[in-house]
């Protein structure tokens, strides 16, 4: 029932350019399909069955051509360089244009499939027949949801329930009916709360654009729905009725504690304070505005945070985090022992300096088209049982975008749509290059481990962490799948850049998460920015990265506490990495299972894999890195 505020995000890593190949001119690219592709559509009605084949064929060889201008576009995004902003608008266009008309195909083949004649007919000739017939159309991304989900922005049905959670409180309603009452909320509540994360994406996708196409106020809709739910959840969990109601809507220890912290008055404006401040921040990283002063921004957003903490009852705002966002198993001194003992150990920095020196970006900036990406994910089905059917979904409801314009957002990302249809969207920022095979695969981990669990292995938490291995436990298991489809001296060249970005990790994630702990130990009133700025140049300064600052890590603003799980889970990712490969398929398919809802311990036991905090895994790591 509550909105989860994690998204599943990219570490930041340095990315290598491409180089300039020709290309026709940006303004000579085609962006609508063939114009007899209506009549393809309505000829697959025809009542001669092989008729309605044939022109199907034609209807998929229309879209096939469309799609292949996508492909053209992300190989050739660089070409474009001299014109940026027309390649995004013709990026746009060209991706917009093949979904509508991928969508309006995949509703005509589900009607004339519902006949059986015809369904027995295609079944013979089409893979996933099936899967076409039983298509839900209310899950098609570019009809449902880019076009704008029902837009509701009156109160009403918030009131509404405001008035039953007064009256249950005053006994004139019974427990049933004020159920009854709360099921109708629900399903007006999910339209907010799709409108609300469909607002998030859409200014993801387009940074350069203000407005959703929904309306101005789905931000000020989605808190006054938010607050009514709430409130009606803290009444029934204060009342006689609280076992009925945790049994009625199956909720965790976790969910009881978080409903029944309620935030004061001050809390709640400080809690408003931060929200300001982050939605600031990232309005203007995602515009990359220069002449933002983003590290004020940070220090205001200590010192609030820090006022949070003892509101709380805290004394250190990560700790907070560590037990009330992330739900972790291990606190905050065993990380932070963790991570200056990568920090502190000669042979992971000596070893990543060898790793920095050596690397060339000859071969990794080999072009990669969309189409080759997908047909590397369908690699993964070596390694997870249910690729297969996650690509499905994933491809044909449209529920992703690869699109490498610059006025995305750069970070990447899996996030929840719609929490009654969980239909979970992958963001990617390209670069049309093999470097994109790595993030796509670590992004892929994720949306396989939202989707494609074992629901019967449901625990009663969540853990970051355990995702974190989803994401990058694929990441390095798909080096062995490299050479399917790029060439011998690009695959080797993208392993010893997963082996680089492994060691990068290591260091980066254990610097940023130690600057953390420093900047959330200090007294932020007294705290400087010039203090900060010391602090992060020591930490970071074995990375050896020219000009890299804590602004450019938008973690740090919009999920404090977050980075310290790229190491927790990088170190078992690494350790699944070093098994034989039929050993680690195994294990991983253990991890996979068990969701995101079970404990980081319990997991990796299960798995028979040693927890990161055991005495003497680095050691055993580094001589595997070597």
């Amino acid at each position: 029932m509550k909105k989860r505020l994690i998204l599943l995000v990219s570490l930041v890593l340095p990315l290598s350019s491409c180089s300039l190949i020709g290309f026709n001119s940006i303004d000579k690219v085609k962006v609508n399909i063939d114009s007899n592709f209506s009549f393809y559509l309505d000829k697959m009605k025809s009542t001669s069955l092989e008729e309605s084949y044939q022109n199907y064929l034609f209807a998929v060889k229309a879209l096939d051509e469309q799609y292949q201008k996508i492909d053209d576009l992300l190989v050739n995004k660089n070409a474009y360089s001299s014109s940026i902003n027309k390649y995004n608008e013709i990026s746009e266009k060209v991706n917009l244009e093949y979904f509508k008309n991928h969508d309006e195909f995949l509703i005509t083949l589900k009607g004339i499939l519902q006949d059986p004649s015809y369904y027995s007919y295609y079944q013979d000739k089409i893979d996933d027949a099936y899967f076409y017939k039983n298509l839900d159309e209310n899950s098609l991304f570019y009809t449902n949801c880019y076009q704008g989900a029902k837009n509701v922005s009156s109160y009403v049905e918030a009131d509404k329930l405001k008035e039953v959670t007064l009256n249950f409180e005053n006994g004139t309603i019974s427990y049933q009916e004020a159920i009854s009452s709360f099921y109708s909320f629900l399903d007006t509540y999910s339209i907010i709360y799709k409108n609300n994360n469909l607002y998030d994406l859409y200014l993801d996708l387009y940074t350069d654009k203000e407005n959703y196409p929904l309306s101005s106020n789905v931000k000020d809709t989605y808190s006054y729905y938010y607050q009514a739910m709430n409130s009606f959840i803290v009444s029934m969990l204060n009342s006689s009725y609280k076992n009925y109601f945790i049994g009625d809507f199956s909720l965790t220890e976790e969910d009881v504690i978080y409903y029944l912290s309620s935030d004061s008055p001050q809390l709640e404006n400080l809690k408003a304070q931060e929200e300001e401040l982050v939605d600031e921040f990232s309005l203007n990283f995602n515009k990359n505005n220069s002449k933002y002063d983003y590290k004020k921004n940070y220090l205001e957003l200590l010192k609030v945070r820090q006022k949070i903490a003892r509101e709380l009852g805290y004394s250190n705002y990560l700790e907070y985090v560590y037990e009330r966002v992330y739900y972790r198993d291990y606190s905050l001194s065993e990380s932070s022992k963790l991570s200056s003992s990568v920090l502190n150990n000669n042979e992971i920095l000596s070893l990543y300096r060898k790793y920095l020196s050596s690397m060339s970006n000859k071969y990794l900036s080999s072009k990669i088209s969309e189409s080759q990406i997908f047909s590397f994910l369908k690699c993964a089905d070596n390694i997870v049982l249910k690729v297969d059917e996650a690509l499905l979904e994933l491809k044909n409801y449209g529920n992703y975008n690869f699109e490498a314009r610059s006025n995305k957002y750069s970070g990447s990302y899996v996030t929840n749509l719609d929490n009654k249809n969980k239909n979970y969207y992958m963001f990617v920022s390209t670069n049309g290059n093999i470097i994109d095979l790595s993030t796509i695969s670590h992004e892929f981990g994720h949306y396989l481990g939202l989707t494609k669990c074992d629901h019967t292995k449901k625990g009663n938490t969540f853990s970051l962490d355990v995702c974190e291995i989803h994401s990058q436990g694929l990441e390095y298991l798909m080096t062995n799948y490299y050479s399917k489809i790029l060439d011998s001296k690009s695959s080797q060249a993208l392993i010893n850049y997963q082996k680089y970005e492994a060691l990068w990790a290591l260091v980066s994630s254990s610097a940023i998460s130690s600057f953390e702990e420093y900047a959330y130990s200090q007294d932020a009133q007294t705290l400087t920015i010039s203090d900060l700025d010391m602090m992060f140049n020591t930490l970071s300064s074995n990375l050896y990265t020219n000009g890299m600052t804590y602004t450019d890590i938008p973690h740090i603003y919009i999920q404090p506490g977050y980075y310290i799980s790229y190491l927790v889970s990088l170190i078992p990712s690494l350790e699944l990495y070093a098994m034989d490969l039929n050993q680690a398929i195994k294990a991983y398919n253990v991890i996979i299972d068990y969701g995101e809802t079970n404990s980081l311990s319990f997991v990796l036991e299960k798995a028979g894999i040693k927890s990161p905090f055991e005495e003497g895994v680095i050691n055993t790591l580094i001589d595997n890195l070597k």
